[in-house]
């Protein structure tokens, strides 16, 4: 038990790395969205990887 907690605990703290990376980086996206009007498939692949992230 005492394991899985441990492992469990491996996975939020490397989510939350990554959570918090993919919104500072989406900050930057969406300023060269606005400025270049980039089309928001790009956004939505990023979005695409949170969602994997998000079932681990």
């Amino acid at each position: 038990m005492q394991g899985t907690l441990i492992h469990l605990f491996d996975h939020l703290i490397f989510f939350y790395i990554d959570f918090f990376t993919f919104f500072a980086a989406n900050n930057l996206y969406w300023f060269v969205f606005v400025t270049t009007k980039e089309p928001i498939t790009y956004y939505k692949r990023e979005n695409q990887m949170l969602l994997n992230l998000l079932s681990f």
